[in-house]
């Protein structure tokens, strides 16, 4: 319940913040965005020795027992 009640003072907070507030909130979260995504590594592709080894594990048929 005060979650609600913290969530609805919120939102009518919100709406009385100027516009000045509002764009630099804007350019920090936009600087947030541009740090995480700096930090956050390239995706790896795989070798031909991956491939192979990959194919091998799928389509190889068990032993019967």
């Amino acid at each position: 319940m005060w979650d609600l009640c913290r969530l609805i003072f919120g939102l009518i907070v919100d709406l009385f913040r100027s516009r000045a507030a509002l764009e630099a909130e804007v350019l920090v979260l936009r600087q947030q965005i541009i740090v995480l995504r700096r930090g956050k590594p390239s995706r790896l592709s795989f070798l031909t020795v991956d491939r192979i080894v990959l194919g091998w594990c799928v389509y190889r048929k068990p032993y019967p027992h």
